[in-house]
């Protein structure tokens, strides 16, 4: 549960974090913006263990002469939100204090590594690419000596045209984006920024009528909308700091299915997706995306949805997408589970109970809630699959009619306790609603259940987050399928 909401940023005077504090405190929160210029980061080891912790500095009141500033310790515990807003400054520092919040237990909507990968444009394509999805063609390099011998490489095999686009790896508002006419430019920007220590990424420039933008919260859409050419005919950037026109847009299913592919890809569960809206050669659309901000504004968007109040539906969706639990009920991974040794036909039940079928909800891949089964032998949570392969990189599964392509977490080995070899499974990471309460990114393994009676198994990992009792009937009450873990065993991970 949420009780208090940190609005992390460089730049507390700007339209979103007043915004988001507006809306948090309207909801009844105690909502905080926490200027990070001014958080010191302790980190250290005294004779008791770790000795970290956060410090606000709040510097003296330039009108009491007699003011001081003021060191205080930022106070953190598991119903603490964590909404952070980046820019490109100091990033390194600002990353390990998000790192330091995460781990005294704030619930974070973006993780430091989410914030990290949407403010790197070049490892953007890199996941997006790897992913199947479109974006402009493009490369990027870092010794100065090779740009001319690359440009005429690129040239000569027909994938450099003229006009390009150069940008720098970081920057917002399309600051530090030019449009390059030729060979002899393309060079002497290249040469420039390299001996600025600059790193960029060049790409194709594709002509387009319109670009959109998406903001995603969590696996639904927030808002949308459209950006036309800029009023300036000579600014190619749609930007709309920069003056270009928009007008509110309501996506397609299959932009909105695209932007929750995204979302999980990045694990930025509040992000804007910047994408061209192009006509490919069979007359369809595709989507092209430009970037992944992992820290959007809204004071335009806000402005072409005049009758929502988007900064109150990012903190409604803040505090219902992580429903992290507060430390003092989590039983630490390796724990035992508490159980319940009664019969199922049993009245006299705790409130706050396991039971050994439970409702559970798999977010983008079941719609609706299904029975698992509850085994609190298994190791780990399995979920079923008609078919599937995996290697070190990628798991591809199958349901019925699709086909889901996820990374693989990693690979382990499984043994059947009543003989024969072992066998590997891919370990994935998906979101869960169980109990009511959401967990993010926990594991499971993919096999084939199709013998069993339920699609979905509950293993210790996830128990250990629940911490709460189970219920274990007695002997013969099992309701259609004997435990996995009286099958298969981890063998060695």
């Amino acid at each position: 549960m949420v009780k208090r909401i940190y609005i992390c940023t460089a730049e507390p005077s700007n339209f979103v974090p007043k915004e988001l504090k507006r809306a948090g405190e309207a909801l009844g929160l105690e909502t905080k913006i926490i200027d990070l210029t001014h958080v010191v980061l302790v980190e250290g080891m005294g004779d008791d263990g770790p000795e970290s912790a956060l410090y606000c500095v709040h510097p003296a009141d330039k009108e009491d002469k007699t003011s001081k500033p003021e060191i205080k310790k930022l106070e953190i515990c598991g119903e603490t939100m964590v909404i952070s807003r980046l820019n490109e400054y100091h990033l390194d520092v600002k990353l390990s204090i998000l790192k330091r919040m995460e781990s005294c237990g704030a619930q974070m909507l973006n993780t430091p590594e989410s914030m990290a990968l949407c403010n790197d444009k070049l490892m953007t394509h890199v996941i997006l690419n790897n992913a199947g999805i479109k974006s402009p063609y493009s490369f990027s390099m870092t010794n100065v000596d090779d740009i001319e011998t690359t440009v005429d490489w690129l040239e000569k095999e027909g994938k450099l045209k003229y006009p390009i686009i150069i940008k720098t790896l970081r920057g917002t508002h399309g600051i530090g984006v030019m449009k390059l006419d030729s060979r002899a430019s393309l060079v002497s920007v290249a040469q420039t920024m390299q001996k600025e220590n600059l790193d960029f990424i060049v790409q194709e420039f594709m002509e387009h009528e319109q670009s959109a933008r998406m903001i995603m919260i969590g696996d639904k859409l927030l808002a949308a909308n459209l950006r036309g050419q800029p009023k300036d005919k000579n600014e190619f950037r749609t930007n709309a700091h920069l003056g270009s026109e928009t007008e509110p847009y309501n996506p397609s299913e299959d932009e909105v299915a695209l932007g929750c592919r995204i979302v999980e890809l990045f694990g930025s569960k509040f992000c804007a997706i910047d994408y061209l809206i192009k006509d490919n050669e069979n007359g369809n659309k595709e989507f092209v995306i430009l970037e992944v901000n992992g820290s959007p504004g809204l004071e335009n968007i806000q402005s072409n949805w005049p009758d929502r109040d988007l900064a109150s539906d990012v903190v409604k969706g803040a505090c219902g997408e992580t429903q992290a639990q507060p430390a003092a009920i989590v039983v630490s991974p390796g724990a035992d589970v508490p159980e319940l040794a009664v019969s199922t036909a049993s009245s006299e039940l705790p409130s706050e109970v396991v039971q050994e079928v439970e409702p559970v909800t798999i977010h983008r891949v079941f719609t609706d809630p299904i029975e698992a089964r509850v085994d609190t032998g298994a190791k780990y949570s399995s979920i079923h699959a008609d078919w599937l392969t995996f290697d070190e990189n990628w798991t591809k599964f199958r349901r019925g009619d699709v086909t889901y392509k996820v990374n693989t977490d990693r690979i382990i080995k499984i043994k059947n306790v009543h003989g024969g070899e072992s066998t590997k499974r891919a370990m994935i990471r998906l979101d869960i609603t169980i109990k009511d309460k959401r967990l993010n990114g926990v594991e499971f393994t993919v096999n084939d259940r199709g013998h069993m009676k339920y699609e979905v198994l509950i293993g210790r990992n996830i128990l250990e987050l629940l911490g709460m009792p189970v219920l274990v009937p007695k002997n013969g009450e099992h309701p259609g399928d004997v435990p996995e873990s009286e099958i298969y065993t981890v063998e060695e991970e």
